[in-house]
């Protein structure tokens, strides 16, 4: 353990009111932007007897994400709707400092605490079962925000979701080629190529608020239909998703 690390995680828990005896922590490194630790403290169970309570702590990276205070304001928001919705079921609560903050801003360092909710995280997975729980839990968690006003939520980081802006980049990074590296991922590059098509066209579908909508059949109680909400083309005034023009690379010529 990290006696300085430890140190510092035991003063940012003291600020976000965690003042119970620190016991250990671990740090969780599957996620590649913040730095993420699970932190134990040890508890009394109402009964004289201790036992360990974790939470999940994070120092934010502000590089990536330039408004991190716009940030947890939107989590916030979102993990807070969701709980007075649904208030049996286990959600994310990040915790507050005696300023009512659910954030810590101490020099260049943006800290967050929440509740620790034991799961598993998979890089990788070939197991459809498993691809089709992930999906239902995506499904549940728009369903669940069907109603939620996303207008009153900041922009964080600009074109994030922008397909279109994305394969633009990419393209015209990789023609220019400025470190040479084009030829050692040309069979990556010619699969992102040939699913452009696809992805514009996704992108193309994308709706800036409500997801998803739900319908109550009758006579079917609690048998929701959920029914995906898209533009009508005629309203958005685009081009076709179809893509034309120079969205190909030039083929490698010679041997790698």
């Amino acid at each position: 353990m990290d006696e300085q690390l430890a140190r510092r995680l035991q003063q940012v828990g003291k600020k976000f009111k965690l003042n119970s005896p620190f016991f250990s922590y671990e740090e969780i490194h599957q996620g590649n932007v913040n730095h993420t630790y699970r932190v134990d403290y040890i508890r009394d169970d109402g009964t004289g007897m201790a036992r360990i309570k974790n939470y999940l702590v994070q120092r934010v990276n502000t590089y990536a994400f330039r408004d991190p205070v716009a940030l947890m304001e939107n989590i916030d928001k979102v993990t807070e709707y969701i709980h007075a919705k649904r208030p049996k079921q286990t959600c994310l609560h990040y915790h507050h400092t005696d300023e009512s903050k659910t954030y810590l801003f101490e020099g260049e360092e943006f800290w967050r605490v929440c509740n620790y909710i034991p799961s598993v995280t998979y890089d990788t997975c070939e197991d459809l079962e498993i691809v089709r729980s992930a999906a239902e839990a995506f499904g549940d968690f728009q369903i669940a925000l069907a109603e939620f006003d996303a207008s009153q939520l900041s922009y964080t980081i600009p074109d994030f979701h922008n397909t279109r802006k994305r394969y633009e980049t990419l393209i015209a990074n990789a023609k220019e080629d400025k470190l040479g590296r084009v030829r050692n991922i040309r069979e990556e590059l010619d699969y992102l190529l040939s699913v452009q098509d696809l992805a514009l066209f996704l992108h193309w579908l994308v709706i800036p608020r409500t997801v998803l909508s739900r319908q109550r059949p009758a006579g079917r109680g609690r048998d929701f239909r959920y029914r995906s909400c898209v533009r009508h083309q005629r309203s958005m005034k685009m081009e076709s998703p179809k893509t034309n023009g120079p969205d190909r690379l030039p083929q490698r010529q010679g041997a790698a």
